[in-house]
């Protein structure tokens, strides 16, 4: 039976119930059933809610894996993601760092420490943290090696996991350098960060946050969604419980 109402061919111009229509679906009453309920059960939509204030909150499992690789090496700096923009024309510093200012205020994930509690890793939330840009004045020649040493290893366990970097290389030509933790951005999110700030730094008013990543973080490891994720476990280990067939792939 095919889900498609017009390809039954059964449906008149105005939509009506026929009786072709009727009769055809209570030859496939328990089809349609079985269609309605698959439909349902994968079309939910939940409300992640907003978690009450504490004094530290549950890591997402992606935290959790960035921060074993954090302990394993902590002067690794393969999970910074450092980004360059050359700036031509007249740069405002003070608007420049007001805008950094106002970014880190907007969004907690910037304001984000990781600390052990009672044997737990967790993360830490902080009001306030004090953030300036490091400026430089360069040839063209040198900036290559100041963005390479701008690049350095973070301690997670001090806010923020952002820095900024400004390099005048002349009155009218700057490098703005940009390095944030993996721990607290991924690439969906650096898009979201760099539109705030030309917002921001264009004195726009922007929307308030209703969520923030602590809460997507706490329901996410909330017992709900952990028994759902337990299912998940439950079907590949049964998915692979007997030896697996050798992919027999070409060499190069």
């Amino acid at each position: 039976m095919k889900a498609s109402g017009e390809s039954l061919g059964i449906f008149d111009p105005n939509h009506a119930l026929t009786d072709d229509l009727l009769a055809s679906i209570k030859n496939n009453k328990s089809e349609l059933l079985i269609l309605l309920n698959d439909v349902s059960e994968h079309s939910q939509y939940f409300t992640i809610p907003s978690v009450q204030i504490k004094s530290h909150y549950k890591l997402s499992s992606a935290q959790k894996r960035l921060l074993f690789l954090h302990e394993l090496d902590k002067t690794s700096i393969a999970y910074n993601m450092p980004q360059v923009a050359k700036l031509e024309g007249n740069v405002d510093k003070g608007k420049l760092n007001n805008a950094f200012n106002k970014l880190i205020a907007r969004h907690e994930g910037l304001r984000t420490s990781f600390e052990v509690v009672n044997d737990e890793a967790v993360q830490k939330i902080s009001d306030h943290v004090a953030f300036e840009i490091e400026y430089f004045q360069s040839s063209e020649d040198a900036v290559q090696q100041i963005v390479k040493n701008f690049i350095r290893p973070f301690d997670l366990s001090k806010a923020p996991l952002v820095k900024a970097g400004l390099i005048e290389i002349s009155p009218l030509v700057h490098i703005l350098m940009v390095d944030v933790h993996h721990i607290i951005t991924d690439g969906v999110s650096q898009g979201v960060l760099i539109k705030d700030f030309m917002a921001l730094y264009n004195e726009e008013e922007l929307p308030e946050l209703k969520l923030q990543y602590k809460d997507y973080a706490e329901w996410q490891q909330s017992d709900g969604q952990q028994q759902k994720i337990s299912k998940q476990k439950k079907f590949w280990l049964s998915e692979f419980a007997e030896e697996l067939t050798t992919l027999d792939l070409p060499s190069d």
